[in-house]
């Protein structure tokens, strides 16, 4: 009888290793063929389409969805960018992308009004602290710096879908030369307020014109040129893309040329005879949405028009 259950309980944890080993298996087989099909999948899309390289794509995010909606995008339509020029721009570094790590501000010195808000979380997103306020500055900044062979310097957020050789195409038409500030623009009125408690008498009732921050907006390497000296004299607005703008407003007196194609929605929201001229949405939830759309734009473009409807 002692040996009858002995024998069984080696059965049993042969039985149990096998089963771990099995399992150990096929998760492994099933994350390297994912990899193979990755690999696979943007090897074929990269034959029929040359890498944007006279572009500097600088995409805000931040540690709560570098590993979602940046990730998506750097397996997407990142994938068609030269690698030099693209960069995430974070609070904190992150191993599976491109990262640079811009400095928070400091939550001590905010506006108290913002501060408040932004610890409550109450009041519309422009009437609390918004920690990004700063970060394209800062973006634009370390690419003016750091990658001399731009000719754009291309923002957006990390919940965007961006059809980069569209992008360029259009940008041709335009001198790189010349101080431009581009992008879908809409129209302020209201109260811009000041992010630092010590430029809180700075806050003005304005009206302003600026770019959409979301889906995107470029700036010229000749307007770069001339900005980058008075960048860190600006006040710092709550309001990433009013902020530039106001910015660029004060200091060059330049205001931005429309350009309609960068969409601020999801193309759900965007009828299909109008998404064909539609350079880049907004609102992409994570990498299902991307990865559709990079299907339906790239891998699958010979089966479906350009703006993702079947061709018979």
């Amino acid at each position: 009888m002692f040996h009858y259950r002995k024998l069984v309980k080696s059965w049993q944890v042969i039985l149990f290793i096998w089963i771990v080993f099995t399992l150990f298996i096929v998760i492994f087989y099933g994350e390297l063929n994912e990899r193979r099909k990755s690999r696979n999948y943007f090897s074929h899309v990269q034959k029929g389409l040359p890498l944007v390289h006279d572009i500097f794509f600088g995409v805000i995010t931040c540690e709560n969805y570098a590993e979602t909606y940046a990730k998506a995008v750097f397996q997407t339509w990142g994938k068609l960018v030269e690698p030099s020029m693209l960069r995430f721009f974070s609070d904190s570094p992150h191993a599976t992308i491109p990262t640079v790590v811009t400095p928070k501000i400091d939550i001590t010195g905010v506006n108290k009004k913002l501060k408040t808000n932004y610890q409550k979380r109450v009041a519309h997103k422009e009437r609390y602290f918004r920690e990004e306020s700063n970060r394209s500055l800062q973006m634009f900044a370390w690419a003016w710096d750091h990658v001399p062979q731009a000719k754009w310097f291309y923002k957006c957020d990390d919940d965007s879908f961006v059809r980069v050789e569209l992008l360029q195409e259009i940008l041709r038409q335009f001198d790189h030369t010349k101080p431009l500030y581009i992008g879908s623009t809409r129209r302020f009125q209201g109260k811009l307020v000041p992010v630092l408690e010590r430029d809180a008498s700075w806050t003005r009732d304005i009206h302003l014109r600026y770019a959409m921050g979301g889906a995107g907006y470029v700036l010229s390497r000749g307007l770069l040129e001339k900005w980058r000296p008075w960048m860190n004299q600006c006040i710092v607005y709550n309001g990433e893309d009013k902020n530039i703008a106001k910015c660029i407003l004060d200091t060059l007196h330049i205001e931005p040329i429309n350009l309609p194609g960068l969409c601020f929605v999801h193309p759900d929201k965007v009828d299909s005879v109008s998404r064909d001229s539609v350079i880049a949405f907004h609102q992409i939830r994570g990498m299902e949405d991307s990865m559709e759309l990079f299907r339906r734009f790239y891998l699958d473009r010979n089966r479906y028009d350009s703006g993702g409807d079947a061709i018979p």
